[in-house]
């Protein structure tokens, strides 16, 4: 379901996609519905302290490149501002026509240098306040990334394109 709602490839690691997604683990939110049946309602927010508590040590032991723009998941969680898309999914899993994960599927070489000119001013140690820190800030930088997937996109496309039309020519 995580995958359908963040608009992911489904080679992203589960972890990553449900906390993308806002989805609690599934052990998490049984351990804390049992935890309010068993104490009443009034342990929920005990309850809801808990679970943000053990959901934020694993993601701290998690090491994927979504740490890089959620660092607090409770915040991540819990913020206002929506707005997934495909593109932004993409940007936050590093799953897409990134250098990188071109360069693992065995693609194309990798092109982290360029992709980190083009953040400017947003590093990987900043990037995670910029995206929770208000609306403004939240689609300056979904709007930089749309920007960067959007090109990534059409670089890829004309690759193939060009692959595409070789293996013809090499066919003909």
């Amino acid at each position: 379901m995580a995958i359908g709602i963040a608009m992911a490839y489904r080679t992203v690691p589960t972890t990553a996609i449900k906390l993308i997604a806002g989805q609690i683990p599934t052990d998490l939110a049984i351990e804390e519905r049992t935890m309010i049946y068993e104490r009443g309602a009034g342990s929920r927010a005990e309850a809801r302290r808990m679970l943000f508590t053990k959901w934020q040590r694993r993601w701290d032991e998690y090491e994927g490149w979504t740490k890089v723009f959620v660092k607090d998941l409770e915040k991540w969680v819990s913020r206002k501002f929506r707005g997934l898309d495909y593109c932004i999914t993409q940007a936050l899993t590093g799953h897409g026509v990134f250098g990188s994960y071109l360069k693992r599927i065995g693609k194309q070489k990798t092109e982290r240098e360029r992709a980190q000119e083009r953040l400017g001013g947003i590093t990987a140690e900043n990037i995670a306040e910029c995206l929770q820190k208000n609306e403004v800030s939240w689609r300056a930088v979904t709007d930089m990334l749309r920007g960067i997937i959007g090109k990534k996109g059409k670089d890829e496309r004309e690759r193939q394109n060009r692959a595409r039309a070789e293996k013809n020519m090499i066919g003909a």
